[in-house]
């Protein structure tokens, strides 16, 4: 099969990572994280199953023809970026990622995606990873605020260097409260179809909406 080698190389990581989640149960990432990842990074999370193909033709387009950079990525995708350590900018490795991004979601599960990208991300110098984040952030994940959250996983799009200037201080923080409107708004969709508890539990329409 196409990609078997790299599959099996990632199979094998996956499995390590899922097994150190379940070695530490008090610091997996919450609910309130996985939530705002699902927000910032991957909006149509629940309408495919690891690749957004809407997506990736609006990014080349916006590539090719306006000669705009955008992203793309999945949810799914960005976990087997960091995994496998591959970021070239070439087909072939785009093609492996939307392939392996697509094995990767059938093997652990849709749900399982966000926790466990959350847990090997990259946040910033001296945040490799979810616990480190947590550690140099003083955050405890069992006790996490609503801005807590938005702010850790504000993050992944705008990582903190060694000396955070005011304006990445800014941006992250900006970027929180985009990230907890949103929630806010789909929590309310959620609730208004009779979906209670994280937006995680909400149906695929939902989102759609």
């Amino acid at each position: 099969m196409l990609f078997n080698n790299s599959w099996e190389k990632l199979r094998a990581s996956l499995d390590n990572v899922i097994a150190e989640i379940a070695s530490c149960p008090h610091l997996q990432p919450n609910n309130l994280v996985c939530d705002f990842i699902i927000l910032g990074e991957d909006h149509r999370f629940y309408r495919h199953i690891g690749v957004d193909i809407f997506a990736l033709f609006r990014a080349g387009w916006k590539t090719i023809f306006c000669r705009e950079r955008q992203g793309g990525s999945t949810i799914a995708m960005q976990l087997v970026r960091t995994l496998t350590g591959k970021y070239e900018r070439n087909v072939y490795r785009k093609i492996s990622e939307i392939v392996l991004a697509v094995r990767t979601t059938k093997y652990v599960g849709q749900a399982s995606i966000p926790m466990i990208y959350a847990w090997v991300a990259y946040y910033g110098s001296n945040m490799n990873n979810y616990r480190q984040a947590c550690s140099y952030l003083g955050l405890q994940p069992n006790s996490m605020t609503d801005m807590d959250a938005a702010q850790l996983v504000a993050r992944l799009k705008y990582p903190q260097p060694r000396q955070c200037s005011a304006r990445r201080k800014s941006q992250i923080l900006s970027r929180a409260l985009h990230l907890q409107g949103l929630r806010q708004k789909i929590t309310l969709l959620c609730l208004r179809q009779g979906h209670n508890g994280t937006i995680s539990n909400c149906s695929a329409n939902t989102w759609a909406n």
